[in-house]
């Protein structure tokens, strides 16, 4: 039996090293390189690196490129992204998974900011219990749907649009509580983006805005695109 071994960089020159990690910056078409983006297009191990030059970052440094390594970025900004990979996904985003184009940021921003991955996705479902404004809201509004409003010296009217408690457009965090509600798929044909590929998930209103239906979780569902597009309020 064959046994492979790993190959030896100690006899490669520096600047060869170096001119690789340009080289895919280059590739990249960007002044910053990670060690996933390295690893990803590069032809050696970040390893090798920070093992001849002291680490990863002065590496980078001597090659004239600057680490990816993300500083100030804020816990909601580093939420937020998490949020838009797993709405993008239709389903929990792993580590590997946490990079560009998917990702904005890379699995190294959140370890430094929470320490653990476990720890950040604690963070993230009680960040995502919080409402985003004072229209988001989970709530019963002061008058069910189809309520009439009964107004002195005048006949009995339905609700209009300006009596509204709630914004129109369901927010960020709003729309992944619904989806995570519905298991993101879609309450009329069950389809979900992990399982169909470039399926959209939509959050639509079960009583429509246009009948006095408010935007509150329990009057929202999962849609996908097709259906949410073959649905009519005017019926």
């Amino acid at each position: 039996m064959t046994i492979k071994r790993r190959p030896s960089y100690l006899h490669i020159a520096d600047e060869k090293l170096l001119e690789d990690l340009r080289r895919v910056a280059r590739r990249l078409n960007q002044p910053r390189l990670s060690q996933t983006d390295y690893d990803r297009r590069g032809r050696y191990n970040h390893q090798v690196f920070a093992r001849r030059f002291g680490s990863w970052g002065k590496a980078v440094q001597r090659a004239g490129l600057r680490t990816a390594v993300e500083q100030g970025i804020s816990a909601d900004d580093l939420l937020g992204n998490l949020l838009a990979v797993w709405l993008k996904l239709g389903r929990r985003p792993s580590v590997e998974e946490l990079h560009r184009p998917l990702s904005k940021y890379s699995m190294r921003p959140y370890l430094s900011r929470f320490g653990r991955w476990r720890k950040a996705m604690a963070v993230f479902f009680e960040w995502i219990r919080r409402d985003d404004a004072p229209g988001d809201a989970r709530g019963k509004p002061p008058y069910p749907p189809g309520t009439i409003v009964i107004a002195p010296g005048r006949r009995d009217v339905g609700r209009r649009a300006t009596d509204h408690h709630t914004a129109r457009r369901p927010g960020l965090r709003q729309r992944f509580r619904v989806m995570l509600r519905d298991h993101f798929r879609c309450r009329l044909c069950g389809r979900s983006p992990a399982m169909h590929a470039g399926l959209h998930l939509h959050v639509d209103h079960i009583v429509p805005w246009s009948k006095g239906g408010e935007t509150i979780d329990s009057n929202l569902q999962t849609l996908c695109s097709d259906c949410n597009q073959g649905k009519c309020d005017h019926a």
